[in-house]
């Protein structure tokens, strides 16, 4: 089974009416300068549940963003993950833009 977007027949506009919940995501992170920790990504997209938690690993098994442990934690707290946009993430929001105009 091959990525979702490897599709060349389908335009990032049609992607992202197929993928609201991936590209809800994908826009939030790129609102906050193209990374975001989880814990502040999840709250801002109020999804604390599976669904927010299954876009995320959808997002990074595409490509579209990497995830890097951030600063070490507090004692007992875990270690921060930062979510980052990646080439390919910010070339679908930019193919996204370019429709828009």
């Amino acid at each position: 089974m091959g990525s979702i977007v490897d599709d060349d027949d389908v335009s990032a506009k049609e992607f992202a009416q197929g993928h609201k919940g991936l590209m809800h995501l994908l826009r939030t992170i790129e609102k906050e300068g193209g990374e975001i920790s989880t814990r502040k990504l999840l709250e801002t997209m109020n999804s604390w549940g599976y669904h927010g938690q299954h876009m995320i690993r959808i997002a990074e098994k595409e490509g579209f963003i990497e995830r890097e442990v951030g600063v070490e934690p507090g004692p007992g707290q875990f270690d921060p993950m930062y979510n980052i946009l990646t080439p390919k993430g910010k070339k679908l929001l930019a193919h996204l833009h370019s429709d828009d105009e």
